[in-house]
């Protein structure tokens, strides 16, 4: 019953993203290809303009099918939630209501309405950058054309303005409200008597199901890497900027969305410090009168057969669970989840290395390096 679920879930948004790419993205090319400004006829012909192509075939397609992904991952953390007794059995209704909540405030249609707004907004400033870049550097676009020594947007352009770029901000800006809804929601769990476990291997008290699922929240801001990359990769090829000239914005980019998305976490940090420091305490006293024990009944008492001993075993046993203690982190995330999230998100700027050297340049000039 599970897998069939699941199956419809992807079904559901593999038909949603094939309509909306088709939507934003074949106008695009029917309408550039009847204006002449499909492959030439203009400085950037719609084929080689990077920002609408990477809006339409990759955005759009991302933020369609990253429900795929998180949907079931926070599903699977409220059922974690529920069964694995970290919430207290008299706040279990609580944390129903909770998620409930949680629900109807990611889908709510007033806030839908505001998202659709500042969606057309964005297409509209979008039009506007073209129009600037036409006035500063000359140079003509797929997107406008010149009448009367004034700037008009093509019907082409006018499709992307007010179609193809309302349906990716529409999309990016419905999953960064969802993303603003769970993070509320991580704070309000947060204030609950969480029932957890100094000893759970998670190295979070039993939390750590919470941090995986808050890492899948990097494909947002890998999207608007990948928006941000298109627009530098603009830049690059047709303003003549230089890579190193973006390097620095790059690195607080990454850095500001590796900070942006833990953040939220952070508000399980009190009671992991807590947590650690009581059981630190708790386990160095057991610890104490473990080694006693131990020294006394082979060194005082000097008993033999340690070997068939299940003593020294025990010894080494409880060293491993102490050690667990001692590592209890103050943010409950997985390193690699981390790793993952950054390479995720570095990996469009990467690509700008390609605007300006070739690829065969770029692998003669790694081997160079090598030998």
């Amino acid at each position: 019953m599970k897998l069939i679920l699941l199956t419809d879930l992807v079904e559901r948004f593999f038909i949603r993203t094939v309509v909306l790419t088709c939507v934003a993205w074949l106008p695009l090319v029917l309408l550039s290809m009847v204006e002449g400004t499909l492959f030439t006829g203009v400085d950037i012909p719609f084929l080689k303009d990077v920002v609408p192509n990477a809006r339409c075939l990759l955005i759009i397609p991302l933020l369609s099918l990253v429900g795929v992904f998180i949907v079931p991952i926070l599903a699977n953390v409220d059922k974690y939630m529920n069964t694995s007794g970290i919430i207290a059995d008299d706040e279990l209704s609580v944390y129903s209501q909770y998620v409930n909540q949680r629900s109807e405030l990611a889908d709510a249609n007033w806030m839908n309405l505001v998202l659709l707004i500042s969606a057309f907004i964005a297409g509209w400033l979008m039009k506007e950058d073209y129009t600037e870049l036409f006035n500063l550097h000359n140079l003509s676009s797929w997107a406008i054309y010149v009448s009367d020594t004034t700037t008009e947007s093509s019907l082409a352009g006018l499709w992307f303005a007010y179609i193809s770029i309302p349906v990716a901000s529409f999309l990016l800006y419905k999953w960064l409200w969802r993303f603003f809804v769970w993070c509320f929601f991580l704070f309000r769990v947060s204030r609950l008597n969480l029932q957890l476990q100094a000893t759970h291997s998670d190295l979070s008290g039993g939390l750590g199901v919470i941090g995986n699922a808050q890492n899948m929240f990097g494909v947002l801001f890998m999207a608007m890497a990948i928006l941000t990359s298109a627009a530098l990769a603009n830049e690059l090829i047709y303003e003549r900027s230089q890579l190193a000239d973006v390097k620095l914005f790059v690195f607080i980019y990454l850095f500001l969305s590796v900070i942006f998305i833990n953040a939220p976490l952070l508000v399980f940090s009190g009671k992991l410090f807590k947590l650690k420091r009581q059981a630190l305490m708790q386990y160095s006293i057991l610890q104490c009168h473990s080694s006693k024990d131990f020294h006394k009944h082979w060194i005082i008492d000097k008993h033999k057969n340690m070997v068939d001993s299940m003593q020294p075993s025990a010894l080494a046993d409880y060293s491993a669970v102490y050690e667990i203690v001692n590592s209890i982190r103050l943010i409950p995330l997985n390193p690699r989840g981390v790793v993952v999230m950054v390479s995720l998100i570095l990996t469009p700027f990467l690509l700008l290395v390609f605007t300006q050297s070739s690829i065969r340049e770029v692998i003669l000039e790694i081997g160079g390096s090598v030998l």
